[in-house]
């Protein structure tokens, strides 16, 4: 079995000031059905992602804890999930009036570590596929190219790969 995880140090943030939600986007749990008031499951998926504190519960996956704080979201990758399965985080609509850019951190530890993208209104603006060892990566997208326009943001975790 094997898993995948992602935590993010902050959902979006204009120029340098960070969000309302400060640095821990996924620090507290979902309420009305949104972290941080951005982030929601998505209903056009296969699963959902999970809010976890700790190791994740496959051995030889990772991470072992969070980048930052206590909490973060991952999928697990085996069973019952099967090839091609896809586990959606997205946001409303968001109306971009500024420049903006999304920072997170991500952990793609393990043998069978599909990809993870990022996307505005369904294109894809950066992914990561395989296993990327067992750290915490910073990761950063920016989407002030989408400024003027009301866009939805997606992460999503695809292509899932796992060994029974």
């Amino acid at each position: 079995s094997s898993s995948y995880a992602s935590s993010y140090a902050s959902s979006c943030y204009a120029s340098s000031r960070p969000d309302a939600c400060g640095e821990l986007g996924f620090e507290q749990k979902a309420q009305n059905g949104q972290f941080c008031g951005l982030w929601s499951q998505s209903m056009a998926d296969d699963f959902d992602w999970t809010w976890h504190s700790g190791p994740t519960s496959s051995r030889g996956t990772g991470p072992s804890k969070a980048a930052e704080g206590d909490n973060y979201m991952y999928i697990e990758t085996s069973n019952p999930r099967k090839p091609g399965d896809a586990a959606i985080l997205e946001t409303l609509p968001l109306d971009l009036t500024t420049d903006l850019a999304m920072i997170f951190k991500y952990n793609m530890y393990g043998s069978s570590i599909g990809s993870l993208s990022v996307e505005v209104n369904g294109a894809e603006v950066w992914t990561k596929s395989g296993n990327q060892g067992d750290s915490w990566v910073d990761g950063m997208v920016d989407i002030s190219q989408f400024k003027g326009n009301k866009q939805l943001l997606h992460l999503w975790q695809h292509e899932v790969i796992f060994y029974r």
